[in-house]
């Protein structure tokens, strides 16, 4: 099938959550076969590698001149009423441009992510009367509601719950614009459906890989926290983590090491948690050495959408996990037999303790997390999945 993937950012290199999602996905589809063509804007926020791209199929991408937002564009938005992430960074004349440079038909277009829906009206221009697939990947008006719910400053309290409301109005309006859409997990789904019963929903489900066996020891005193501390809902939890988990931890272990990887931690808030038993490394180039090594790895999360690129990934690494049930959200593990389940600060203190006292426990977290992956969360089986069902999109398309 010739595909046209519609995206916001470049995949590559796959060094986030939302990279790694896209990245795989076209990856995947190219290693089937498919002739991909990729229309995207390039962001000056993120590490772009157009090359590693271009690797995958026909490229035809330009600079999204992303801005910071600003007071101006805060106002901007209230008093259009539409969201601010998509008024300040979506560009339809850009698209628009991009679009006119692909040179044949396609048979599906796939918008990757909401905010590329957008660019609806110009793709339709071009393209009258092939199928859309809209691929999202979070019920995005709940994560907004969600950290306005959370925030105790009155006015982000009143600005993220404004915007969940603005969202929510986009986030419907293009579910139905679009032919089809893919959701990342079942509650999404259910979520969808609240509002809009009549749309076609497609299952899919994010992946990982099972790394080759590891020559490297794991410390059974080393845990580890890997995130986008940027995003919102990681950093809350990060927080919580610190404020009420972490001093049970180090009460009935003093000898545990918290390794925290990723971008994003400010100055203060390192100087406030630091400690010797605690170590911000920032971004790593080599994450799958510290999750090869550590025997915990902890998601403390609070809020949250879609399913957890993080989670997967340390389950495929073999590395005994504890979450919430936003970090379980989507995913088919059981408490206890993949992971361990702690919603309040003190279940989640006891289970990281648990784990620690228990090489047992690790060793059969570790290999049960590595089976499920291979035999449910493959990238490869992801990608087949979603090839089958837009193969039966365009035999629909011709039967018409």
């Amino acid at each position: 099938m010739r595909l046209l993937h519609v995206l916001a950012r470049l995949p590559a290199p796959p060094n986030d959550g939302g990279a790694v999602y896209v990245y795989n996905m076209l990856k995947g589809l190219h290693d089937l076969g498919h002739d991909l063509r990729i229309v995207s804007l390039v962001s000056n926020k993120h590490e772009q590698d157009a090359a590693m791209t271009a690797a995958l199929g026909e490229l035809y991408a330009e600079d999204g001149g992303y801005k910071p937002y600003s007071i101006y564009s805060v106002l901007k938005s209230t008093i259009t009423r539409q969201p601010i992430t998509v008024q300040h960074r979506m560009k339809p004349s850009i698209a628009e441009r991009l679009l006119d440079q692909v040179p044949d038909l396609p048979d599906v277009i796939l918008f990757e992510g909401l905010q590329t829906a957008a660019f609806h009206d110009v793709v339709r221009k071009r393209f009258p009367d092939v199928p859309i697939v809209l691929r999202q990947v979070n019920v995005e008006y709940m994560l907004l509601k969600n950290n306005g719910l959370l925030s105790k400053n009155p006015v982000k309290k009143w600005f993220y719950l404004d915007q969940a409301k603005l969202m929510k109005r986009f986030e419907l309006q293009k579910m139905k614009e679009a032919d089809y859409v893919t959701a990342i997990s079942e509650n999404d789904i259910l979520k969808y459906k609240e509002d809009l019963p009549d749309v076609r929903y497609f299952l899919n489900t994010a992946g990982a890989t099972v790394p080759e066996k590891s020559t490297e020891s794991r410390d059974s005193n080393m845990m580890l926290a890997v995130s986008n501390w940027r995003w919102k809902p990681n950093i809350d939890g990060l927080i919580w983590f610190f404020d009420e988990i972490w001093p049970l931890i180090v009460k009935a272990h003093s000898e545990i090491q918290f390794h925290i990887a990723g971008e994003g931690l400010s100055k203060s808030f390192k100087e406030k948690y630091d400690s010797e038993n605690v170590h911000f490394l920032g971004f790593v180039d080599d994450i799958s050495t510290l999750r090869s090594t550590a025997s915990i790895f902890v998601a403390p999360l609070l809020s949250g959408s879609g399913m957890k690129l993080k989670i997967l990934e340390s389950l495929a690494a073999g590395l005994p996990t504890v979450t919430t049930r936003f970090g379980a959200e989507g995913i088919n593990i059981e408490d206890q037999v993949h992971y361990l389940h702690a919603d309040s600060a003190d279940d989640f203190g006891k289970a990281v303790n648990q784990l620690v006292r228990d090489k047992n426990l690790r060793e059969k977290l570790s290999a049960r997390g590595q089976e499920l992956i291979k035999n449910s969360y493959s990238w490869t089986q992801k990608a087949r999945e979603l090839s089958t069902f837009l193969a039966s999109i365009v035999d629909k398309s011709s039967n018409r």
